[in-house]
């Protein structure tokens, strides 16, 4: 049995991947979206509220949220969502090729393989279920900020405290995006790495952690244990959100070497 060399330095343990890099960069992006939405809508609101508390009518309320509503209306277009899911997606994706093929050459096998049909069906499913989790972070936060607003004014609330509000809405959607991003990056590059191994007639991949103190129970116990694809617990990482856990290729008596002449343009 042949597995990867286990690293030595700490970057490369609790990063084997190399994608925290990627995640990083979507995280940054998704908080200077929220960051310029909230900006508008703080600054609608800094126009508005006074007014609307002194008419204290109905329609008050609705102007204010219709000038808010308008204020943040170009800063999130509804497909904004959908190509940063798309972007980092593929990115996290093409990063797990370069790690299972890497860990593959470690152990022999020398073909690099192109993304087949298998890789494309996969990564379109990672696309949809990114862009689903981000839009659903954009709804909550514009729905949380209306009834931030809509209770606010029933309760007479200032316009210091429904800023305080709003921030603190903010914070739990910036917490919410970073957590999307890094489990849904580390999703695609485990995506990745398990058809590599498919294709490559790898059937054994070890289980590695980021091997420092932030690594929880259920996956600390997995750590460089070996399991076939369909004995993979909990169906392999992520485990959780924000799950950091890859795996590794391993050659055993049931690898298949590889057929050259399928990948081979006929």
């Amino acid at each position: 049995m042949k597995r990867i060399p286990r690293p030595k330095s700490k970057k490369y343990k609790r990063d084997p991947t190399g994608s925290k890099h990627i995640d990083d960069s979507m995280v940054s992006i998704l908080h200077r979206i929220i960051k310029n939405y909230i900006s508008s809508v703080l600054q609608a609101v800094t126009d508005h509220w006074s007014q609307a508390r002194k008419e204290r009518q109905l329609g008050s309320v609705d102007l204010l949220w219709n000038q808010v509503v308008a204020a943040g209306a170009n800063q999130i277009p509804p497909d904004l969502m959908h190509t940063v899911a798309a972007e980092f997606s593929e990115k996290g994706y093409l990063q797990g090729i370069k790690f299972a093929s890497t860990a593959a050459e470690q152990l022999g096998f020398g073909i690099s393989l192109g993304m087949g049909p298998a890789d494309q069906s996969t990564l379109s499913i990672l696309i949809n279920r990114n862009t689903l989790n981000l839009t659903n972070m954009i709804s909550d936060l514009q729905a949380r900020i209306a009834t931030i607003l809509e209770e606010g004014y029933a309760k007479g609330l200032s316009v210091r405290e429904i800023r305080d509000e709003i921030m603190r809405a903010t914070e739990i959607a910036e917490n919410r995006a970073e957590k999307i991003a890094r489990t849904e990056v580390m999703n695609a590059v485990n995506e990745a790495a398990k058809e590599r191994y498919r294709r490559l007639g790898i059937v054994s991949m070890e289980w590695l952690t980021a091997h420092d103190d932030r690594v929880c129970d259920l996956c600390d116990p997995l750590d460089y244990q070996i399991y076939k694809e369909k004995d993979l617990p909990y169906g392999g990482p992520p485990v959780h959100p924000n799950c950091r856990c890859t795996l590794a290729p391993v050659v055993d008596d049931e690898s298949k070497p590889i057929n050259i002449w399928d990948y081979v343009e006929k």
